[in-house]
């Protein structure tokens, strides 16, 4: 399981307001004291299978479990990638006041046979597509 945010998030920042205002050719300026700053993401992806293996023509069932940013209350769509050929799972939305949905992941009778460790689970919010979280989906096995 990871998450994959910009580096800026990790650093927190000072902010220092400074104005100015000129009258009869003085100018006068002022900072204020510094403000601390912590950038952090709208949330975060914790994604966890409870049956790693995937019967051709079965279903597992992926639970997705989010980590909200205080400052972040509203809907996100959740959406997979990477999934091996024949397995597909559906576009789910999050509804604002849940924090985890299970999602299954189905597999077609010919879909392809080996592991899967790259599958990817992408959510955006649905107010604003730009707050975004990823992560890794637990390796499952294709039989």
């Amino acid at each position: 399981m990871s998450d994959v945010r910009p580096s800026c998030f990790s650093s927190p920042f000072t902010v220092v307001l400074t104005g100015s205002h000129a009258k009869d050719n003085v100018t006068t300026t002022a900072s204020a004291p510094g403000i601390g700053l912590r950038l952090e993401a709208p949330f975060v992806l914790q994604p966890t299978v409870a049956n790693a293996k995937l019967t051709r023509g079965g279903a597992t069932i992926v639970k997705v479990a989010v980590q909200r940013n205080p400052a972040f209350a509203g809907e996100i769509k959740l959406t997979f990638d990477k999934l091996p050929t024949g397995v597909t799972a559906p576009e789910t939305v999050l509804p604002a006041d849940k924090t985890e949905v299970e999602i299954a992941l189905m597999a077609a009778a010919d879909a392809a046979v080996g592991a899967a460790n790259t599958i990817v689970v992408n959510g955006a919010a649905v107010a604003n597509a730009k707050q975004t979280g990823t992560a890794t989906v637990p390796a499952i096995t294709v039989e």
